[in-house]
């Protein structure tokens, strides 16, 4: 098996693509909506109970913190398939995950080898914050990143070319459909590279040239369309404040000084948290002449120099999030790949005690399979779940033994099989006692209550939005906000009497763990 598998390394890696199904697949739908999912999946389901896909709105009130490109995908799934499943909410960020490590396989490769371009892909797609968060969630970011990736794509390809009017128009539209979804974020990104790498390049007039005017045109077009329509239905002055609002949030504006100074020394150790285990290759970045060789290699150099001019801004800021920063992690990411593809033979003793500390960690990952059956968890087949994953890992740790040249790849397939034990024990564990099932149960037995009745809230009744999207997806109809008592009125209790209302049920949500309560205003009663 050895010998074959040496000769024949593609086994390894075609194993690896067929494993990420069933990692990021298995039980992706079966927690409750969580974080900030809540709010694009409440803002995609009123754009479909209202008709109205251009004007983005919470209970029916106009919401100006995101544009709405990732709402319009979340809405398609809604149409095409008359589901409205959190497995739905979570497809337009998982699926493009698969796309955005085979497009940084296929653009990688060109320059550095299908070896360190899978490498570089699989990093990525694996590394912690990915495997076990984000691709957990139907946020934006993902899908965003992915974009924004490939506008650094089209800025160096054509740069190469010298095809100037494609590099600043195809760029452009990117971001353009970039800042559709996230805002403001996409001009930083787009004017700090251009701006950079020109200057860097000794071509900053290429900034003053028509073609550059050519695709300014192009995102001002399709940036300014959408809001000229927007504003058919509603003033553009709330999406003003809003998004300069934003543009504010978690920077050191928004936060106390010495919080600011604190993140400056943290914020390079939690990154490495979150791009762990690749990270520890991060040290073959250290080993002599290898600054010198990526300034003599021109794509090296392109991605160190959009990364180095792009991460300050994060790296100031206290209160960013590492997923906002996954158009940036691939760069990082090849070039680490690099360093450890052509590092390994010139430092011996630093790759011994790498990978000697990644096959411990996999050891340990693996033994730890059998605290698993000791869980207080009801999972069909729990010993032959864990028998079936100790012996995978067990042979892949082998082969990590025996594979010298191919140990990314074992450790790819360990850290996938660890994941398809995540989704088999660890999400139903969390299922059974998260607090969030049970919020989700309470909005759907109001919901199923108030069913062929109105059903308003109160202004000002702090519901979370996730609660507000359980009840409108089971109801079919917008929870709107309304002062009027009649029929039925989700409203915090003793805020206001009526007399012709009495309570009727109650609710928890998440806020505070507060409790709302429906009043029950029906004139028969």
């Amino acid at each position: 098996m050895i010998a074959y598998l040496k000769k024949n390394p593609s086994a390894l890696y075609i194993a690896c693509v067929l494993l990420f199904i069933p990692a990021y697949f298995i039980n992706l739908g079966l927690m409750p909506l969580l974080a900030d999912e809540g709010t694009r999946a409440i803002v995609a389901i009123e754009m479909l109970f209202s008709g109205n896909y251009w004007v983005p709105t919470i209970n029916g009130e106009f919401y100006y913190r995101k544009p709405p490109v990732f709402n319009w995908i979340i809405v398609t799934l809604f149409k095409l398939t008359g589901n409205f499943s959190e497995l739905m909410i979570r497809i337009p960020s998982v699926v493009p995950l698969f796309f955005y490590g085979l497009t940084i396989y296929l653009w990688v490769k060109r320059y550095l080898g299908k070896k360190t371009a899978f490498l570089s892909a699989v990093m990525f797609v694996t590394c912690g914050r990915i495997i076990i968060y984000a691709s957990l969630l139907g946020h934006i970011d993902i899908l965003y990143s992915w974009v924004t990736f490939m506008s650094f794509i089209a800025i160096w390809e054509y740069y190469k070319k010298e095809k100037w009017l494609l590099l600043f128009v195809v760029s452009y539209f990117l971001s353009a459909a970039a800042f559709l979804m996230k805002g403001l974020p996409t001009i930083l990104f787009q004017g700090i590279t251009l701006t950079v790498f020109f200057l860097y390049q000794k071509q900053l007039k290429k900034l003053f040239s028509w073609q550059h005017l050519a695709g300014i045109s192009i995102f001002f077009l399709l940036v300014g369309g959408y809001f000229w329509k927007y504003s058919q239905y509603n003033e553009l002055t709330g999406w003003v404040v809003e998004l300069w609002d934003q543009s504010g949030q978690r920077t050191p504006l928004d936060k106390k000084w010495y919080e600011s100074v604190l993140h400056l020394f943290t914020f390079p150790l939690e990154q490495l948290g979150h791009l762990a285990p690749w990270s520890l290759l991060v040290f073959f970045c250290f080993r002599k002449g290898f600054i010198k060789e990526v300034k003599s290699h021109p794509f090296l150099l392109f991605l160190s120099v959009v990364f180095i001019v792009n991460i300050p801004v994060y790296w100031i800021s206290p209160g960013a999030l590492p997923r906002y920063m996954f158009m940036l992690y691939p760069l990082f990411f090849i070039v680490v790949a690099y360093a450890y593809s052509e590092g390994p033979d010139k430092t011996p003793v630093l790759r011994k005690w790498i990978e000697n500390i990644l096959l411990g960690a996999t050891v340990i990952a693996t033994l730890g399979l059998w605290a698993v059956p000791f869980m207080d968890v009801d999972v069909p087949f729990m010993f032959l779940k864990t028998g079936s994953l100790f012996i995978a890992s067990a042979v892949c740790i082998w082969l990590y033994i025996q594979l010298k040249d191919y140990r990314f790849l074992s450790l790819t397939l360990i850290i996938l099989i660890m994941r398809i034990g995540f989704n088999w024990f660890i999400l139903p564990y969390r299922h059974q006692v998260s607090p969030e099932v049970y919020h989700k149960s309470e909005a759907i037995k109001i919901a199923q209550k108030t069913m062929g009745r109105e059903l308003t809230k109160h202004p000002g009744t702090p519901i979370n939005h996730v609660s507000s999207y359980y009840i409108e997806a089971v109801r079919g109809d917008i929870l709107f906000n309304s002062g009027d008592w009649k029929d039925y009125k989700i409203h915090p209790l003793g805020s206001e009497e009526n007399d012709q209302c009495f309570i009727n049920d109650s609710m928890k949500i998440k806020y505070e763990n507060m409790t709302l309560y429906l009043y029950n205003c029906l004139e028969e009663n």
